[in-house]
């Protein structure tokens, strides 16, 4: 089962440079930089979003309720690794999940954790099992397309501010994305 994934900590390089925006946008000087690194910030986060991926490497939080007695599926890969894996027990007790008890698959498009064993049982505390994960991949390793998809629109936000339509995906930057996307059903 694929469940929602929220971004704990951030990249801490984005997956385009300030000089590959000024040069995109044939920019000279840095009046602008604090504009076009939002720009291109809010970019990111709209194309890693309609592809299905993390870009850069972060660390990412999947809370479920209780175990789903399935796979769970860890979206917004490529995943590298599990940090933390922990569950509130019956008895209201923090308990860590050892790596040892789960498998965790990296070779799959979607990575799943599977667990070796059965999954324990859990209070009925919503959001009560959470995963964090470290997910993307090195800045110098960012898919080529996802670099240009992510400077199309930040072009795009940069010169239609104040648009109506200015924060809208266009057919010519979805189609680069479509390239790398991951699809999946749940």
């Amino acid at each position: 089962m694929i469940h929602y994934s929220k971004v704990i900590d951030p990249a801490a390089t984005p997956p385009v440079t300030i000089e590959e925006i000024r040069t995109h946008l044939n920019i000279d000087g840095t009046d602008q930089d604090t504009l076009l690194t939002q720009k291109a910030t809010a970019a990111t986060s709209m194309c890693e979003r309609y592809a299905g991926l993390s870009f850069v490497t972060q660390t990412r939080r999947v809370t479920l309720t209780d175990f789903c007695r399935r796979d769970v599926i860890l979206p917004y890969g490529p995943v590298q690794s599990i940090e933390e894996f922990y569950y509130v027990d019956e008895d209201d007790v923090q308990t860590d999940i050892l790596a040892d008890t789960y498998t965790l698959d990296l070779q799959s498009a979607l990575a799943k954790v599977r667990v070796t064993e059965d999954w324990p049982y859990t209070n009925s505390i919503l959001n009560n099992v959470v995963i964090e994960y470290i997910a993307g991949v090195p800045v110098d390793e960012v898919w080529p397309e996802a670099k240009e998809a992510v400077l199309r629109l930040t072009a795009r936000l940069y010169e239609k501010r104040g648009d109506a339509d200015g924060g809208v995906m266009t057919d010519e930057i979805t189609d680069v994305l479509d390239t790398i996307k991951v699809y999946w059903s749940a």
